[in-house]
């Protein structure tokens, strides 16, 4: 990565890291829909409200529950495991927090 890309986009991830903690959750939002759209289809879906890969997007503020993941399953014809890895894989760049199945706990990333 050359020295001019690898400053632009530290500078441009640390915008983004602000945005998604932002007290206001349409920034936050539209933060996590900047990102979506650099991923694959199925990030993309998984990251919209809607499951559809568009506006609105979720609130990385809002967890992740038990009931959205099997949702996200039956709607995207994936395993369960598969969702759930695939949030996790997003976890530390979005910000994302998830529930405890056991408690209803959030757990933060």
């Amino acid at each position: 990565m050359s020295v001019v890309y690898g400053n632009w986009y530290e500078k441009g991830r640390a915008v983004i890291d602000r945005w998604l903690d932002s007290e206001d959750s349409s920034v936050r939002k539209k933060a996590v829909g900047v990102i979506a759209w650099t991923k694959g289809k199925v990030e993309e879906s998984l990251l919209s409200k809607d499951l559809d890969g568009n506006s609105p997007w979720l609130d990385p503020q809002e967890a992740i529950t038990e009931d959205r993941i099997k949702a996200a399953a039956d709607a995207m014809n994936m395993s369960v495991d598969e969702v759930r890895s695939t949030y996790q894989a997003l976890a530390a760049e979005l910000h994302l927090r998830f529930e405890t199945a056991e408690s209803g706990d959030e757990t933060g990333h």
